[in-house]
């Protein structure tokens, strides 16, 4: 950057969609990807503007899950956005993304277009022996040189894809030193959460200040949640060799973000770069209904041709999905960050008092011995059930996973519930009914929250084996739990 240049830059970031490209057919005037684009593309006409996404773009969206091969429509409609220039800059990817192995041909065959590519960044994510995408990209905006890098957490993937520890990669990896090296500022797209997943966010900030102190902005995703730190406080010392860009709050030439899941909103962040410090920070949220959007642009309708175009095709395949066929009717709302399991208008008290029953009935060779319950984890929902009709689209949208379900023959109320306190030790994350430690107790969990369940019982040295139950998956249920109550 040259001595004395300011730079005005906004960024308009996204993560964790899901596949929710027409919006929320229950929130009237709700925006759906076509406006999203619109958006975009008239935010890069008014001033400077780089637009990004942290992944997770499949899973949990009846346009994703409702075909044969999970997210064939939702890729579809990202890739012929890259297309264009005027849209999204660069995205990376997440971990429902490289889950499914027929997802990831999709995934690899819609990679092959230059355009797709040109978009797609992805440092430690690998794909038969070669990198899966672009491993980083340096772009220049008001003549300064950024460089922006995409990484994902550890994890193990179907072939042919490899996920190296990023960590790890970047402290033997001579190329990352040196790209550092040559940047004069960072966009870093992380698929990890500022809570769940925070260390990432400060080892990944702390290699880079380690040899840099030019601006460093790591946008990450994965819990859903909405997340801001600024200026950056590290959580432990490191040889930072830097001290120039810090003053007694933290470190003020660095910001952490997270943004929300299902495009439900959208994270603007705006700042200057002075003489390589940032400077005049601005973060907020904006609501991702039409009118917002509209009103942040000051236009009075979206016009963008090849944003309509796309949208165009999202809603024709909607329509041959029948994703907003009316399949019942409920009469209250319930709610997903209600996790108070006595609430009424919890989703979790709908789940482990009424949905359950569902399960307690498959009660295939009287395999629940004794008082049947269940404990479900609060990552399992993430939208609403409202009140009025209830669309096939509800379905995916509740309850996408199909996990499979598995039980525990019996295990005693006083284990029972030191076994979920030490689950929820770190804050409440798991939902289970009331529990008297008196009484033996047949539990029904899912695959997914048994890793954290046996974890936590072999801490305590409890003794916990679990077998099958049903062939029915959790989405299953939830579909079994609506058709018999006639739409809740």
């Amino acid at each position: 950057m040259l001595f004395g240049l300011t730079i005005q830059l906004r960024i308009v970031h996204t993560s964790d969609s899901h596949g929710w490209l027409y919006g929320n057919p229950h929130e009237q005037d709700s925006a759906n990807f076509g406006d999203i684009l619109s958006f975009i593309a008239a935010q890069k006409e008014q001033k400077p503007t780089i637009a990004l996404d942290s992944g997770d773009f499949i899973s949990g969206s009846g346009l994703s899950d409702a075909t044969d091969i999970q997210g064939q429509y939702v890729y579809e409609a990202w890739a012929q956005s890259f297309q264009y220039n005027e849209f999204y800059d660069y995205v990376t990817f997440g971990n429902h993304d490289v889950l499914d192995q027929k997802s990831i041909k999709v995934l690899l065959n819609a990679l092959c277009d230059e355009n797709v590519h040109n978009h797609t960044i992805s440092y430690n994510i690998f794909a038969n022996g070669g990198a899966l995408t672009n491993r980083f990209k340096f772009t220049t905006i008001q003549n300064t040189k950024f460089l922006v890098l995409g990484f994902m957490y550890n994890m193990k993937t179907p072939k042919p894809l490899k996920i190296k520890s990023f960590i790890d990669e970047i402290k033997k990896d001579q190329l990352f030193s040196t790209l550092v090296k040559n940047a004069e500022a960072f966009l870093i797209l992380l698929h990890a959460g500022m809570q769940s997943d925070h260390q990432n966010y400060q080892l990944l900030y702390q290699a880079i200040r380690s040899l840099s102190p030019n601006p460093i902005i790591i946008l990450g995703g994965h819990e859903h949640l909405k997340g801001f730190m600024y200026p950056v406080i590290p959580y432990s010392s490191f040889d930072n060799i830097f001290p120039q860009t810090f003053n007694e709050s933290g470190d003020y030439n660095a910001i952490f973000v997270e943004s929300e899941n299902y495009l439900r909103s959208i994270t603007l962040l705006d700042f200057e770069i002075v003489n390589n410090q940032l400077s005049n920070v601005q973060y907020k949220t904006l609501q991702s209904n039409k009118q917002d959007l509209l009103n942040e642009v000051n236009l009075d309708q979206f016009s963008n041709q090849n944003a309509i175009q796309i949208q165009n095709l999202i809603n024709e395949h909607l329509q041959q999905l029948q994703l907003l066929q009316i399949i019942g009717n409920c009469d209250k709302n319930y709610f997903y960050q209600d996790m108070n399991p006595n609430s009424p208008d919890s989703i979790y008290n709908l789940w482990l008092n009424q949905v359950v029953k569902v399960l307690f009935d498959l009660n295939e060779s009287q395999k629940l011995i004794y008082n049947p319950i269940s404990l479900i984890g609060t990552a399992f929902f993430n939208s609403n059930i409202y009140k009025g009709p209830v669309y096939k689209n509800d379905l995916y949208a509740t309850a996408p996973y199909k996990n499979e379900f598995f039980y525990l023959v019996q295990i005693q109320g006083s284990d029972l519930r030191s076994i979920t306190n030490q689950m929820n030790a770190n804050g409440l994350k798991y939902v289970v009914s009331d529990i008297n430690t008196e009484l033996q107790y047949s539990l029904i969990i899912n695959d997914y929250d048994y890793l954290q369940f046996k974890k936590d019982a072999d801490k305590l040295k409890i003794n916990v084996q679990k077998e099958s139950y049903t062939k029915y998956s959790t989405f299953d249920v939830f579909q079994l739990f609506v058709t018999q109550n006639c739409g809740i």
